[in-house]
């Protein structure tokens, strides 16, 4: 049964009463938050607040909205506090209650006996609250309604949302957290040191994580007349940072960074006197063989020193510093101490580091020793070749020149004799107790006394040159060269039977045994210088050859057997079975890898093959002499041997276009070479690119000389292509290290090996087209000759029908030769062309000069009268013939004194030892002691003398001949500088002179470059080709 009580509704109702009004008053809290946050953003908006002043506004309007929420719920407590003020709520609301309710309900609250009246009141109230069930909510039902309430809330969270969109409240909230972690996290500054050394220099950087990114520094300083605060702008970098640069720090400072929304907290760079030292001496310890004198500094810088020398750092240091030497790549031990010894062995970049008692450290300037290498001695064997010929009791000439960076020590010549044992001679030794000479030329005849050298005889020598490098000197070997030793004609009787006269050809043997003879030699030069696996390929390919050859000799002699039906007279197959038999213990041997010990059995087979090719030589020689029986050869004799000369002339011509085309290889291959070296220089690429491109000319460079060593004109060349690849190879060991320096040096003297092999090769050209040209000329003078003696025959050839048709026959066969001489003329003049083009135009000029003159219609009139039995009309037909052939030959024979007597190398050459010279002179001028300075002059001045009585006597210039005599002239007691300025005076004459003669060969090779490489115009392409062609043909 429920309550009849008037007090329990009522509170009821007071508890529902006060849950809606602090509804109601959240809502409208609500409303004054969002309002004021929107009021905030907007505010944030137009004046850019920091996050702490953003903070401290969401705090005001936060503790403002709780003050009110607060004084609001007090209120209401107020209101709704007791039953009483219901009750008149009531009463106010119901006028006919007449009071009857309050004092119902003060009647329930009393606790006392009630009377009878107090009783009856109370129990009327009770009776119709039973009866009316709305009694109190009919009251209040507009008061606090829950949906309003709710409409109210909803515009608060609106206004909330939209404040949020703004960055006020974001801002306060990264402030809250910023203080609670007790630093800014939107600024992350980068800070080398708190405490650096004074008058230094610091970089700040400073990364903005949010807001602006854009900041200031405020810089408050510490100085002596007082505080001083400044801003300054941070300047914005690529990697999105923001930096600022102290400069000359000399007292301590503090700092912070300042953005529109963010502040960090102060920091402080304190400065320190760093440790210095008080005095530096570094001194070079140069080794004895060397000959350098020692360098002191007082300072650190870098120097050079050559590998395996040392320097000594002294340093002078105040009381409780301490030294530590630190290198890159570094040491593998510490290297403390103020005085230390220290051995380079590459280049190496040092730094001391100097510390005090405090902990302070100061690193002192950084310098660099450069480690320059002490290279191996450099050979060049311009006498002998590299395959020489002579006859027993000759002499050979030994033209040898040797150099080194500080010292050759000696120069020995190792010799075998057809395979024999190795001999020694000694070609040159340094005196003892004085300086080692750095140049050496050793000219020597080599007598072979004690030798007894008979025909068929082989020498295989190689050169050894070793410098003054201690404690282990550095050798050098040149390539292989073959001596042999040939039958004399004189000696060898014309009795006997022939032998094997152009039936049998070993040259390609012989080639190819002094190929691989040098091959096992390269292998034991490299074979500390390359990979195992490369090593062993090498000598893989040796084996291999090595069988090759043994058996292609074995398959010669059958076939030469095969040929000669068995009937090969001794001792050409013993010498055959010999070789053989060397081949395979030299094979046996290389199976084992002992290639050293392969190499007597390979000389021994290499002796005979060469006393192989001397019988042939001798059978050769015994059958031209038994074949010279005087002026009765018939035609059918002849012609074989006209063919002989076409097919030699042909050859020559092909010769003379493969060495064309090496030196136009040779050329390029020199530039390529130069362009590496000043690559390398400048490191302008890796050098692993720089290692590749220097292999691949090693490895043109190794194909070119193949080719230049079947040419036999070229064979001189090889020697300088040989000595450049090997100064390649180190190159590119060097460069493979990362050793720039020591592969531009490497790269260097290639290129000088270069250049010396092309002057050899332009040489060899001129030389060889000067053989062809001569070789034209005795063909006409022979032609001319001929021509004459059909002349003479004509003159009184007897009435008979037989003679006068030999005659005509005869006469025909000239006029054919006469054709092609004529062929072969236009050929050599097209083919000298690029290379000599003044002698092309003198063959050309021969050419129609004789064709003017009729020799042509001459011997085709003579052939004409013969044929009609006219022997008068022929004989002067044939005499004219033979005159212009005589003309035409000595017109062929001037034409051979327009090819230049030197080449463009060779003038380059002779222009730098002049820049030499004067570069000499100036120095022997600057001596304080005059006689010192006048005696050094004299011998400059007669060393350029000499250079330019060479120059005048080839190049047949009478100004140089004149500076020459000029130069000759004691300087007796003239001041130096007045022999100075004259001397230099002549010498700037001579390379003019030498400069125009180099002017006209380099006008000649852009010539010759534009008719390679410029097309004519399309318009007058078939005229210039008709053009060149009718020259090429000459008619």
């Amino acid at each position: 049964m429920p309550d009849p009580s008037l007090l329990h509704p009522l509170q009821t109702l007071q508890r529902q009463l006060q849950l809606r009004l602090r509804g109601w008053q959240c809502a409208v809290c609500l409303v004054w938050l969002g309002a004021a946050f929107c009021l905030l953003a907007w505010w944030e908006r137009v004046f850019q607040l920091t996050e702490l002043q953003a903070l401290l506004s969401v705090a005001a309007v936060s503790i403002v909205s709780t003050l009110a929420l607060t004084f609001l719920g007090q209120r209401a407590r107020r209101a709704l506090r007791n039953l009483q003020t219901l009750a008149l709520d009531i009463e106010y609301a119901r006028p006919e209650l007449l009071d009857s309710f309050i004092c119902a309900v003060e009647l329930e609250q009393q606790n006392r006996p009630l009377t009878s009246l107090e009783e009856s009141l109370r129990q009327q109230m009770r009776h119709r609250m039973a009866a009316e069930p709305d009694f109190f909510l009919s009251v209040f039902t507009a008061r606090y309604r829950w949906r309003r309430t709710l409409v109210l809330a909803g515009v608060g969270l609106l206004l909330l949302i939209i404040a949020s969109l703004g960055a006020m409240l974001p801002k306060a909230s990264f402030a809250l957290r910023d203080l609670l972690a007790g630093e800014c996290s939107g600024i992350v500054v980068y800070l080398p040191a708190d405490e650096v050394a004074i008058h230094s220099d610091l970089r700040l950087e400073v990364k903005i994580t949010r807001w602006e990114q854009e900041a200031e520094i405020e810089v408050l300083e510490q100085l002596p007349q007082g505080r001083q605060r400044y801003r300054q702008t941070m300047l914005p970098q690529k990697s999105g940072r923001l930096a600022y640069n102290f400069y000359d720090l000399n007292a301590p400072l503090a700092f912070r960074i300042l953005t529109p929304s963010l502040r960090s907290s102060w920091q402080t760079i304190d400065v320190y006197t760093p440790p210095a030292p008080e005095a530096i001496t570094l001194t070079t310890l140069p080794l004895p063989y060397t000959r350098r004198e020692a360098e002191t500094f007082s300072a650190f810088q870098d120097f050079t020193l050559i590998e395996g020398e040392a320097f000594r750092l002294q340093l002078q240091l105040p009381p409780g510093v301490s030294c530590e030497l630190q290198a890159e790549p570094p040491f593998p031990e510490p290297q403390p101490g103020p005085e230390q010894t220290i051995t380079v062995t590459k280049t190496t970049r040092y730094q001391a580091v100097l510390r005090d008692q405090d902990g302070h450290s100061a690193a002192c300037p950084p310098f660099t020793v450069t480690a320059e290498p002490d290279l191996p001695p450099v050979l060049e064997i311009r006498e002998p070749g590299q395959e020489s010929t002579l006859k027993p009791g000759d002499a050979l000439l030994l033209d040898i020149l040797a150099r080194d960076d500080f010292g050759l020590l000696d120069l020995v010549l190792q010799f075998s004799l057809s395979g024999a044992d190795r001999q020694a001679r000694l070609l040159y030794a340094a005196p003892e107790e004085q300086p080692a000479e750095k140049e050496i030329e050793v000219s020597q005849r080599w007598d072979f006394a004690g030798m007894n050298l008979q025909d068929g005889d082989l020498l295989t020598c190689v050169l050894l040159l070793r410098d003054n490098r201690q404690p282990t000197p550095q050798t050098t070997r040149s390539d292989l060269f073959f001596i042999t030793v040939r039958p004399d004609s004189d000696s060898i009787d014309s009795g006997g039977d022939s032998g094997q006269e152009k039936k049998a050809d070993i040259s390609d043997l012989l080639a190819e045994a002094k190929r691989l003879l040098r091959f096992s030699w390269d292998i034991l030069s490299i074979a500390t210088l390359i990979p195992p696996a490369e090593l062993q390929q090498q000598q893989f390919t040796l084996l291999r050859d090595l069988k090759e050859l043994e058996l292609e000799v074995r398959r010669r002699f059958n076939q030469m057997q095969t040929e000669a039906k068995g009937m090969i007279a001794e001792p050409l197959p013993s010498l055959f079975a010999t070789a053989g038999q060397q081949y395979l213990a030299a094979i046996a041997l290389a199976e084992r890898q002992l290639i050293e010990e392969s190499l007597q059995p390979q000389e021994r087979a290499l002796t005979a093959l060469v006393r192989i090719e001397n019988e042939m030589l001798k059978n050769s020689m015994k059958s031209k002499k038994a074949g010279q029986e005087g002026e009765g050869e018939s035609a059918e004799q002849e012609q074989p041997q006209h063919s002989d000369d076409q097919q030699q002339s042909q050859q020559q011509r092909q010769a003379l276009q493969q060495m064309q085309e090496a030196l136009d290889d040779l050329r390029l291959l020199a530039a390529r070479q130069e362009q590496l070296n000043r690559d390398s220089a400048a490191a302008s690429a890796l050098p692993a690119a720089l290692a590749e491109r220097q292999g691949n000319l090693m490895a043109d460079s190794e194909s070119l000389r193949q080719r230049l060593a079947e040419l036999p004109d070229a064979r001189s060349c090889s020697a300088s292509l040989t000595a450049a690849g090997q100064e390649m190879r180190r190159g590119t060991a060097a460069l493979q290290r990362s050793d720039l320096r020591t592969g531009t040096i490497h790269g260097q003297r290639a290129h000088n090996h270069l250049l010396e092999s092309l002057r050899n090769l332009e040489n060899a050209l001129r030389t060889a087209s000067a053989n062809q040209i001569a070789r034209l000329s005795e063909q006409a003078a022979g032609l001319a000759e001929q021509q004459r003696q059909e002349s003479e025959n004509s003159a009184s050839l007897p009435d008979h029908p037989n003679a006068a048709q030999e005659a005509r026959e005869r006469q025909r066969q000239l006029r054919e030769q006469t054709g092609q001489l004529r062929q072969e003329v236009a050929e050599t003049s097209t083919l000298l062309e690029n290379d000599f083009p003044e002698v092309a135009q003198s063959l050309r000029k021969a050419l129609e000069q004789v064709e003017q003159r009729g020799l042509q219609k001459s011997q085709t009139r003579a052939q004409n009268a013969l044929l009609y039995k006219r022997f008068e009309a022929a004989a002067k037909e044939q005499r004219d013939a033979a005159n212009l052939l005589q003309s035409f030959a000595q017109d062929l024979s001037d034409s051979a004194s327009k090819l230049p007597p030197v080449s463009s190398e060779d003038l380059r050459q002779m222009l730098e030892q002049l820049q030499r010279h004067a570069e000499e002179m100036q120095s022997a001028g600057q001596q304080s002691s005059q006689e010192r300075a006048r005696e050094r002059m004299q011998q400059v001045r007669d060393s350029a003398s000499r250079l330019l009585q060479n120059a005048a006597e080839v190049l047949q210039d009478p100004r140089l001949q004149q500076i020459s005599d000029s130069l000759q002239v004691p300087i007796g007691e003239s001041p130096s500088s007045e022999v100075t300025q004259h001397t230099q005076s002549l010498f700037r004459a001579a390379s003019e002179v030498l400069l125009q003669y180099l002017a006209r060969y380099d006008l000649q090779n852009r010539q010759k470059f534009s008719r390679q490489n410029i097309p004519p115009p399309k318009k007058y392409k078939r005229q210039v080709q008709e053009y060149f062609k009718e020259l090429g043909t000459g008619e």
